[in-house]
């Protein structure tokens, strides 16, 4: 099975919203192309692409010799202190290390059956841990965002943090699903993370967190009427149920005239494409609402549909450095078209597509993944924002000792815009 995504990293969620997407299809069953055995075998490398495989018609293969790789293979499962090994791992290994090292891609990765069904377990919506998306950014587990209302939020926990070690054992090694893995646990039950925060003076702290793990409710999409006819749209990710969730909440602040609209996308680290194009929909008429490049001349032109129901409904959008993917996508095709202003910090980051594949393994009853960087996207006016993000138009920042108070500087400066 094939699956599209856009979200944050090929991220690293400690609560795993792992989404599948918009792209389904199924693999061709010999989609590997391994055609003999031996140290000489024939690799596909080319091909046309017919429902998410590459077709045998058209294939093209070239021979490749493999006897590098079985000459280390012996070594290290005759020679290594910790011979010889489990196989499944070491094939694992290899598999992340053609991703990581043969590409050069922190966001591709292979996950392992037992790792791959923790991320499918959260498609549910519910499930038991402490309720952070994490990310593994120049080698470092790093936080990309708390979720609103989680174990993680009210232990303070702050997009940007490095966790080190988990229960004093050093993250270093571990692989960011792994790193998931050992944090997630038994609600009730804790878990101490060791972090290092880099405040805005400069200055370095690290210490540990004992959060106590919980049952983590993950909705996606949830309004508030802040009064004046001024209407509060968060989104937290764009999720399987984001659509009708967002269409239950537009359906009744429609019938209230509303006079402004916030959208909250802070540490909202993505997701799936289409429920984003599906709500880029609500507020620009005509148009391209992203577009897609995946390498070459092959580019795809997202539009909208217009058939939105606000089209006249003045909106700014709320920032930080944990709105990431498919929330920059929001973000920058209505800031791109002129039809909301950003509001807050500069986002993650994040202009790359992701595809999933399961992988079957033999002797496992779960399917493995490979998640891979396939493509591109670009805002309305051609901006990628890898390792950028987007410039809000109105700056805000929050102080700490404003978030310990409660204070939400980004929020009033949004009422202030909306005229409240």
């Amino acid at each position: 099975m094939k699956k599209t995504i856009l979200f944050l990293a090929a991220s690293a969620v400690c609560i795993l919203t792992v989404v599948s997407g918009i792209y389904v299809g199924y693999r061709h069953p010999d989609a590997l192309g391994l055609v003999n055995s031996g140290e000489i075998v024939k690799v596909r490398v080319g091909g046309s692409t017919q429902t998410g495989g590459l077709s045998t018609a058209t294939a093209q293969y070239q021979e490749v010799d493999f006897s590098a790789f079985w000459d280390a293979w012996d070594i290290i499962r005759t020679r290594h202190v910790n011979r010889p090994g489990t196989t499944n791992d070491l094939i694992y290994g290899a598999i992340n290390g053609m991703l990581q090292y043969g590409f050069n891609d922190q966001f591709s990765s292979f996950l392992p059956p037992v790792i791959n069904e923790v991320a499918s377990e959260d498609l549910s919506g519910s499930f038991s841990g402490v309720g952070i998306e994490l990310e593994m950014i120049q080698g470092k587990v790093t936080v990309v965002a708390p979720l609103s209302g989680t174990p993680g939020e009210a232990a303070g926990i702050l997009s940007g943090d490095v966790i080190t070690a988990i229960d004093g054992e050093t993250v270093d090694g571990l692989t960011l699903l792994e790193a998931v893995r050992k944090i997630r646990g038994t609600s009730g039950t804790e878990v101490v993370l060791s972090i290092t925060r880099a405040l805005d003076t400069g200055e370095i702290k690290d210490f540990d967190q004992s959060i106590t793990r919980g049952t983590v409710d993950v909705k996606s999409v949830q309004w508030e009427d802040k009064g004046n006819g001024i209407y509060l749209i968060k989104i937290r990710n764009f999720a399987g149920d984001t659509i009708q969730e967002w269409d239950d909440a537009v359906d009744e602040i429609v019938g209230n005239a509303p006079k402004g609209i916030i959208i909250d996308l802070r540490n909202n680290a993505g997701g799936y494409v289409n429920a984003a194009v599906h709500i880029i929909s609500e507020f620009i008429r005509s148009g391209v609402a992203v577009t897609e490049d995946f390498g070459g001349s092959d580019r795809e032109d997202l539009r909208v549909t217009g058939h939105g129901r606000l089209f006249e409904v003045p909106v700014v959008v709320l920032t930080n450095k944990g709105t990431a993917s498919a929330s920059e996508m929001l973000a920058g095709a209505l800031q791109d078209t002129g039809r909301g202003k950003l509001i807050g910090v500069r986002t993650f980051g994040k202009g790359v597509l992701q595809e999933i594949f399961d992988v079957k393994v033999a002797g496992e009853t779960q399917d493995a993944s490979v998640r891979i960087v396939t493509a591109r996207w670009y805002t309305p006016d051609g901006t990628n924002v890898e390792y950028k993000g987007l410039t809000p138009d109105i700056e805000v920042k929050t102080t700490i000792e404003q978030y310990d108070a409660g204070i939400d500087p980004v929020m009033e400066r949004a009422m202030e815009e909306l005229g409240q």
